[in-house]
């Protein structure tokens, strides 16, 4: 077990720093990534539940898929839950037309719509006094639209919680 925990962390250190496309299995993928994140979430109750075929193989840069993964579920973590320490936060995955769809969900206290449309904007956070820039959904959007040639919507009200939907074509 060990040895397969280190592999994986080998390969996120190397997937992080190369955009070179390879094939994933991405139910395997993410729970390595959700695996990487644990210490984060160490101090919450959160669930994290992952609804992916388990024999989904894609051809993707994974170094951008983690760093889109990493940011959405830290921002969650960050911003969703200020009340509790036991909130949800689902990550479904499947296949759509001729790519991927991820949808992120968290049962958080949600946004408004002027929050909503400022979300991807660089240095834009409600959190700015706790010492965050407001980069990391910036980074998200740039990520999914630029690296992995996608879209991604966001889709939230107050006391909703927050959903976040990306569609990203397979790579060659």
């Amino acid at each position: 077990r060990s040895a397969t925990l280190i592999s994986n962390f080998k390969q996120l250190a190397v997937d992080q720093s190369s955009d070179d496309v390879r094939q994933i299995n991405l139910h395997e993928y993410i729970q390595g990534i959700l695996l990487s994140l644990k210490p984060k979430f160490k101090k919450y109750k959160h669930e994290i539940t992952v609804d992916c075929p388990k024999g989904l193989e894609i051809n993707i840069s994974p170094g951008s898929l983690m760093q889109v993964i990493t940011n959405i579920v830290t921002n969650s973590l960050t911003h969703a839950f200020p009340n509790t320490d036991q909130g949800t936060i689902s990550i479904t995955a499947e296949r759509s037309g001729k790519g991927v769809k991820l949808i992120f969900s968290d049962n958080g206290i949600g946004m408004g719509s002027e929050q909503v449309l400022k979300v991807f904007e660089p240095f834009y956070t409600t959190a700015r006094s706790e010492g965050y820039t407001g980069l990391g959904m910036h980074l998200v959007y740039n990520l999914v639209t630029r690296a992995l040639n996608g879209t991604i919507e966001c889709q939230s009200s107050p006391g909703e919680g927050t959903t976040y939907e990306i569609w990203f074509p397979e790579g060659e």
